[in-house]
């Protein structure tokens, strides 16, 4: 029928699915009852980027990005870092619109995807992007150590509610906030022409 099953419990050796009227899955014992699979809809699989972590210093910026939904990220999106920021920065927010004093940008597209359900992506300074369409994006360190830093993945796309990727979850894109503390010898992101090409991503 036109049930929507939002998940399934019981009452003594009786099992009902929770929907908005009820209704009896039947009868078993409840020893022997352990699991049952999720019902849903009209399901439609989407990914769903999220920051596991981040590490900021005066010299170097790592993020990791995982893909936590269940389907592959195929279009190309940035990941945005913010320095000294006093609130988390929200969709379509890239770092230098607000009020962060130093950020790290990278573009992920091309040969960077698809990113596979369950699939992680470790980023450094090194690979970040530095210029995107003649303006440079990345600050050049030393980044300001003690301030807090925050991420943000897929931050950004002019002209779009939900960014580059349409998710499963649009609300769990920021990460932080983490304090940036002193590091080793850093490496500089990339320069002007390493930087992604402004055909293949999204406008910022």
């Amino acid at each position: 029928g036109d049930n929507i099953v939002y998940g399934v419990y019981a009452e003594g050796s009786t099992v009902y699915a929770a929907t908005l009227g009820g209704l009896s899955l039947g009868e078993c014992a409840s020893a022997s009852l352990q699991y049952f699979p999720t019902m849903m809809k009209d399901f439609e699989p989407l990914p769903d980027l999220i920051i596991t972590d981040l590490k900021a210093s005066d010299t170097e910026v790592t993020v990791t990005i995982v893909n936590t939904g269940t389907a592959s990220v195929v279009d190309a999106f940035w990941i945005d870092v913010y320095f000294d920021l006093d609130a988390p920065p929200t969709v379509n927010q890239p770092w230098p619109t607000t009020d962060a004093s130093h950020g790290v940008v990278w573009g992920l597209s091309g040969s960077d995807l698809p990113i596979l359900p369950g699939e992680s992506r470790t980023l450094t300074l090194a690979e970040a992007t530095q210029f995107f369409d003649g303006e440079q994006v990345t600050s050049d360190p030393p980044y300001p150590v003690g301030v807090d830093v925050y991420g943000y993945v897929d931050s950004v796309k002019a002209g779009s509610s939900f960014a580059a990727v349409k998710e499963s979850s649009e609300g769990n894109n920021v990460y932080g906030p983490v304090t940036s503390g002193t590091g080793g010898a850093g490496s500089l992101p990339k320069k002007s022409g390493q930087s992604q090409p402004g055909r293949l991503m999204p406008e910022r």
